[in-house]
Formats: structure tokens, C-alpha cells, sequence
């Protein structure tokens, strides 16, 4: 059944039309080229309703994983929901245990990102290679004005919170959008005269003037909750550029949407026709967003008390732009529509992105490969955390009635208030003093039967543990049954567990870590306008200072420096660990003792590596910054003269 919009423009009195009118005069010349996107219009509706039938689509096919989805944010937090049981005995005693989540997934989760985290954190976090020879200054230059844009953007905290989200929901997405963001900064001008009969400035003093400038421009990734995700049902989920469209909502004020479009070149119009009317989105009041997506701080009515809250859904699809009357094309065209409070349209605009790709890039490291909707790493250990709850929680309850054992009360021969408030003393009443308490109350006895469920629990955890990756060894916890954890059996244990989530790693790395690179570089071929300053310092130091024969630290690199053809390197998600510098010191040392290897390998750079192994950040900063010293070779007689001489040591004494 098709989705059917209203526009609140069909009947106007006269003073709205004026209204109306003094908009349409406004916002025309925004619009895309002989194109008039006014509301109420035939073009204009037509494209609201075909966006809002694409979203009400995604969402019908998103819902099936909501449900599923809850109940694992359910298990993330700490606690149950008490029952009313339960409440009236916190209510009497405050100290009560009541029921608890064990926090298994929690403790699975935070593994996991710590892995990931550390595989992708080292800087740089995209790294580029030139395609021929003239590219590899290019290239070298792209990836430190990459390494910048990832760093002011924070694109680590976006990057973290979309590895949060696949493991826990299964996908994980974020949008990757160019940015600029201007500021104001002091300035100091000269004040002086100018002397025509020698031609010079005379200085006299200084200005301050407020000029405006742009402190930032480059990419930066918007992360996207997997509740809100609008993709195309005709493709995986995992791979969003096999598609026709994706898109996403988007929570938003009137206010903010209002400054935005006032921005110069901003992408928004229309913004003006959203006031007087509804503009939440019909996706968060019905069906299953109404009831599962509790992620947002709305209230029932769907709004804020203090803001008038907008719902935009953000869409990029092909299409082909005669078909829609946006233009003569007839080839299939990739456009970018916002549409806000389901019935009007505040974006409009065709896509001439260098990768001509959507903007969208998802990661799914448990996927199989032929499912549309992967599982999470949690929802397969769903069921275990679901018990460790019920093995806990009843132990508790059996040891809570065992502690508060039930009593067959007499209530004719004792004082029920004392009994009901279990006071220390229980008092008799009058009628059977001095006739002794035998018979008046006796206590039910209570078994324990859940001494065995705390090995049950334990049971599940290591199971639970097994299943997902997350052992003892990555959490830091030792093997306390048996004789004592020896080195190799420590390492051979680590070692196979950081190549499970390794795989993970290298899964995200190509999913979604490379597109992430590919639009972060293209995009700044595209956009950048600023010369941006980069370190010299890094992996690439001595190709740059070679290359531009410079000393300082920092280089300009205009736009037109990044003109290259390049590719990306695919990082292979391995974690360095100090637990195995041992057997590289041992590997060095056997190298020093042939001449022959020391000729063959970058020695300087294989102890850089070691060193990075074992935490150093700025081992770089130690290299000398002279002419390297080569490997001389000499013969044997040489050798053994130097040797007696005292110019020459041996390798072990070097050692």
C-alpha cells in the first residue's frame, strides 16, 4: 500500500498565500536549474511521496532485527527491571540484592573494542601508495593531509562507535562527508602613510581587525544507528554500494536547520515552509519504531518541550533525472534528497563526487557472506547471557529465602506486627503467657538447591568466552586451576586468540576501512582549497626531506600537490604485542652475526619496528639525521689487522 502525504498548502486563506507567496519569491533561485521545488507543487510532492515510500520500504525490512536488537541492549545494561515482588523488598530493606544483568556482554564487547581500538589507533590511520613513480610524492603528501583530517575530526571516535555497533547489532555504518568549518581570529594591520616622493610605506602603528577564516576543512565520518538506517532490502546489508539507494533519519531542530540554511552555499531551501505545521517523521509513531527504537530522548508526543524537533531523512539514490523532471538526462544519475517532517523536500541536488559512490560505508565482521542481515558477535552468545542471568538471579533468590526463612505462625499465641517486620524479639500474647512457646511457630525448612548453578554460570561464561573470541588471555585473566601458566604457553595462548580477532580486523579493513580511505583522499582532491602544513616526521621523513631537501619539520602542500593516481593500503588488523620482542631481539642479534643480512635488510628499521613493539611512540625522533652509515665490506687479512689494531670489535662484543 502506497504511503500518502498531505501537503499543508492544498487550502490557504489569504494571509497564509501572502505568506506563502514572500517563500516561494525567496527560496526559487536556490532550487537545482529550471527546476521549481516549491511544496505543493506537482514536482515537489511526487518526490516527497517517492522518498517517503522508499523509507516506510527500509524501515518494514530494517524491523525484523529491532526486537532482537532491544533485548541485546537490554543485556548491556546492569540491571532488570524489578518486579513488584521485588520492589516491596528494597522498599522494606534497601540493602536487598535484587536481580542483575551479569555483565558477560559488556565485558565480550569492551574486548573486543580494545582489540580494535589498538589495530586501528596507530597513526597514520590510512595509508596511500602512488601508482607509478611520479605519484609517490603525491601519495606521500595525500596520506599526511589525510593523517591531519583524521586527527582534528576525531574520526577515531566515529570509527569506535561504528565498531560498537557491529559487533552488538550485527552492521555498523557511518557516513563520510566533506567539511569546513570557518571561525574568527586577530589580526594585526599596519597603520601608516605613503610618501609618493620615495615611494615608501611609513609605518605609524597597528590595527587589530576580527577577520573570519577557515580553521578546518576536510572529511569527517558521521556515524548512523543501525535503527535508523533506510538501505535498499535488494542488497546485503554489508554492501550498500550494490544498491540503488541508502539512506538514514535524522534528528534535528527547526532552529539549527534555520541557521544551517543561512550559511553561505549551504545545500538546504525550504527550511521556512516547516513552521506552523508537524515535522516528526510518521517512522518514529508507527509500526515497529513506535515501540523499538528507544534511543532517542523524545517524549510521547514526539517532540521537545523547549524546541520544535524536525525529522530529516536523508536519501541518495540513482535515478535518472528526466523521469523526474529534474533535468534532460536520460542516463542514471547519483542525487542526494532531504526530506523533513515527511512532506518537504529541503535538499535537492545531484552527487559529482570523484569515487561516485554513496557516502556510506558498513562493516560487518560476522557475516557469512550470502546472508541479507548478518548476526552479531552478541546475539550469538545471546542465549549463554541469558542463562548466566538465570544462574545468578536464582542464586541469589534461594540464598535471599534462606536467609529470610518462612515461619507457620500461630497468629492467636503471637504478636503478628513483630513477626511481619522481623523484629529481634518476637512477643506472645497475653492469653498463653507462661504456658512456653512450643508449637506456636515453627520454621519451614529451606533446601539449597542451586549449589551447583555458580559452576553452571562459570560454565556459560567460558563457553560464552570460547564462542566469541574474547578469552581470559585478551582480558588480561591467567589460568588459575592447574600448575603454573609457563611463557610459552602464555604466548602460544595469546597468539591464537589475537588471530581470531584478527580476522575480524582484516574483514572491517576491507568492508569498510577501505572505502573510508578511498573517499577521504578523493574527496580531498575534489574539495580542498586551503594549503594545509604537514610533519615531515614518520615513515616517509627521509623520501620528503630528499625529495624537497628541507630541514623544518613541517612542509605547505598546496591542492594541486594531491593531483595523483594512488592506491590504498589494506591494513592486516595485527596488534603488536611486547610479549614477543624476546624472539625479535633474539632475531636481530642473529642478523648482527652475518654481514651478508645486514646488507640485505634495513637494520635501523627493524629496530624502529621492535621498538614500536614495545610502546615507544617517538623512536624516530632518535635517528641521526646525518648520511646513514653503511656496511663496509673487507677481507678477511683486512679484517684480522683491524682486529689487532684495535679499529675493529667483534659482533658478540658489539652485542
Amino acid at each position: 500500500m502506497p504511503i500518502m502525504i498531505t501537503t499543508p498548502y492544498g487550502n490557504v486563506d489569504n494571509r497564509e498565500a501572502i505568506e506563502f507567496g514572500k517563500l516561494r519569491s525567496k527560496y526559487r533561485e536556490f532550487y537545482p536549474p529550471n527546476v521549481d521545488l516549491t511544496p505543493g507543487t506537482e514536482v515537489h510532492d511526487r518526490l516527497a511521496r517517492h522518498i517517503l515510500e522508499l523509507s516506510f520500504e527500509s524501515e518494514r525490512f530494517m524491523s525484523q532485527k529491532f526486537r532482537q536488537w532491544n533485548l541485546i541492549d537490554d543485556m548491556l545494561t546492569g540491571y532488570i527491571p524489578t518486579s513488584d515482588y521485588e520492589k516491596k523488598l528494597e522498599n522494606a530493606d534497601p540493602n536487598t540484592p535484587i536481580s542483575i544483568v551479569v555483565p558477560e556482554s559488556y565485558s565480550t564487547l569492551e574486548t573486543l573494542l580494545t582489540y580494535m581500538m589498538a589495530a586501528y589507533s596507530e597513526s597514520p590511520m590510512f595509508e596511500y601508495e602512488g601508482m607509478g613513480p611520479e605519484d609517490l610524492i603525491g601519495s606521500i603528501l595525500m596520506e599526511k593531509v589525510v593523517e591531519v583530517q583524521t586527527r582534528r575530526s576525531k574520526a577515531l571516535l566515529a570509527l569506535h562507535t561504528q565498531w560498537r555497533d557491529a559487533f552488538t547489532y550485527g552492521i555498523g555504518i557511518v557516513a563520510v562527508a566533506w567539511t569546513t568549518k570557518s571561525g574568527k581570529r586577530p589580526v594585526l594591520n599596519d597603520l601608516g602613510l605613503y610618501d609618493p616622493s620615495s615611494g615608501a610605506f611609513i609605518k605609524t602603528g597597528t590595527e587589530k581587525v576580527i577577520e573570519d577564516y577557515v580553521y578546518f576543512e576536510g572529511s569527517q565520518i558521521y556515524n548512523i544507528s543501525p535503527y535508523y538506517y533506510l538501505p535498499d532490502p535488494n542488497t546485503e546489508l554489508y554492501n550498500p554500494q550494490g544498491g540503488d539507494r541508502v539512506g538514514w533519519l535524522e534528528e534535528d531542530t527547526l532552529l539549527s536547520l534555520k541557521r544551517s540554511e543561512a550559511e553561505q552555499g549551504s545545500m538546504y531551501f525550504n527550511v521556512g515552509y516547516l513552521e506552523g505545521r508537524a515535522t516528526t517523521s510518521a517512522l518514529y509513531t508507527t509500526g515497529h519504531g513506535a515501540i523499538n527504537r528507544g534511543i532517542t530522548g523524545r517524549d510521547s508526543s514526539g517532540g521537545y518541550s523547549a524546541t520544535q524537533a524536525v525529522d530529516k531523512i536523508w536519501m541518495h539514490e540513482w535515478i535518472i533525472p528526466s523521469e523526474w523532471n529534474l533535468g534532460s538526462t536520460n542516463e542514471p544519475v547519483l542525487y542526494l534528497f532531504c526530506l523533513a517532517g515527511d512532506g518537504i523536500i529541503i535538499a535537492c541536488h545531484s552527487l559529482d563526487l570523484y569515487h561516485n559512490m554513496f557516502p556510506v560505508a558498513v562493516c560487518a565482521p560476522d557475516y557469512g557472506g550470502h546472508e541479507i542481515m548478518p548476526i552479531s558477535r552478541l546475539e550469538t552468545m545471546y542465549g549463554l547471557q541469558k542463562g548466566m542471568n538465570f544462574w545468578y538471579n536464582s542464586k541469589v533468590e534461594n540464598i535471599r529465602q534462606m536467609l529470610w526463612m518462612a515461619f507457620l505462625v500461630d497468629p492467636k499465641s503471637v504478636n503478628m506486627h513483630d513477626v511481619i517486620n522481623r523484629n529481634r524479639f518476637i512477643r506472645t500474647r497475653r492469653p498463653v503467657w507462661g504456658r512456653g512457646i512450643k508449637d506456636i511457630m515453627e520454621q519451614l525448612q529451606v533446601s539449597n538447591i542451586t549449589q551447583d548453578f555458580t559452576q553452571e554460570m562459570l560454565m556459560s561464561r567460558e563457553m560464552s568466552r570460547n564462542v566469541t573470541g574474547a578469552t581470559d588471555a585478551l582480558q588480561g585473566l591467567q589460568r588459575t586451576k592447574g600448575e603454573r601458566v609457563t611463557k610459552a604457553e602464555f604466548q602460544s595462548t595469546m597468539g591464537s586468540a589475537l588471530s581470531r580477532l584478527q580476522k575480524s580486523a582484516q574483514l572491517i579493513s576491507l568492508q569498510s576501512m577501505y572505502d573510508i580511505a578511498l573517499m577521504y583522499a578523493m574527496n580531498t582532491q575534489q574539495f580542498m582549497s586551503e594549503d594545509t602544513y604537514v610533519k615531515t616526521l614518520g615513515r616517509w621523513e627521509e623520501t620528503l626531506r630528499g625529495e624537497y631537501g628541507i630541514t623544518d619539520p613541517t612542509i605547505k602542500v598546496r591542492p594541486s600537490d594531491l593531483n595523483v593516481l594512488f592506491d590504498i593500503k589494506i591494513k592486516d588488523g595485527s596488534v603488536d604485542s611486547s610479549e614477543f620482542t624476546d624472539n625479535w631481539i633474539q632475531l636481530l642479534q642473529i642478523m648482527m652475526q652475518n654481514p651478508e643480512t645486514l646488507q640485505t635488510f634495513d637494520y635501523t628499521r627493524l629496530i624502529l619496528h621492535v621498538a614500536r613493539m614495545m610502546k615507544a611512540k617517538n623512536a624516530e625522533e632518535f635517528l641521526k639525521k646525518g648520511p646513514p652509515v653503511g656496511v663496509q665490506e673487507q677481507s678477511t687479512e683486512q679484517i684480522q689487522q683491524g682486529v689487532q689494531a684495535g679499529n675493529l670489535v667483534s659482533l658478540n662484543e658489539a652485542v
